[in-house]
């Protein structure tokens, strides 16, 4: 009779390695989208205030009335997606180190949320939402919903940072 007799050794330091970059990932987030802190040149909203009642709608006083949401960035967030899971993939192979240096948190971070700015500035730039009233068409000259210089799809931002 053969008795065989094995010895399993286990070597965690790689596993405890692979946790620890994670937790850094983990320290940080990308946000696409407005801040308080921008001001509209032509008027008293900042450009998240503005985001918000374009994205959501809002009953205004006066003739204008009603203004239907338009979800630009809800949209422009969904269109990207697919391009999202497979850049993820890409910039995750690279903060592991996978594909030779490794990145840094935010240097694996920050271009996801500059792709879903892009999207959400291209949902502003070829809209199909509902059109202006025509109160709106006569004060702007046009009629086209979300845009009149330019200025909110030029103005999405991208912040990427530690948390707190």
């Amino acid at each position: 009779m053969a008795q065989i007799r094995t010895k399993v050794k286990a070597d965690y330091k790689e596993l405890f390695n692979l946790h620890t970059r994670l937790k850094q990932l983990d320290n940080f987030s990308s946000k696409a989208g407005f801040w308080a802190e921008e001001k509209h040149p032509n008027g008293k909203l900042n450009s998240a205030e503005l985001a918000n009642i374009l994205e959501n709608g809002a009953n205004t006083p006066g003739e204008s009335g009603y203004i239907p949401p338009r979800p630009f960035m809800e949209d422009g967030t969904m269109d990207s997606e697919l391009v999202l899971r497979s850049m993820f993939i890409v910039r995750f192979r690279k903060f592991l180190g996978l594909d030779g240096r490794k990145t840094s948190p935010r240097d694996t971070l920050h271009p996801l949320g500059v792709v879903v700015a892009r999207w959400m500035s291209n949902r502003i730039t070829f809209n199909t939402y509902a059109p202006n009233a025509k109160m709106t068409v006569d004060i702007k000259g046009f009629n086209r919903p979300l845009w009149e210089t330019g200025w909110l799809a030029d103005n999405v931002q991208v912040k990427t940072r530690k948390k707190k």
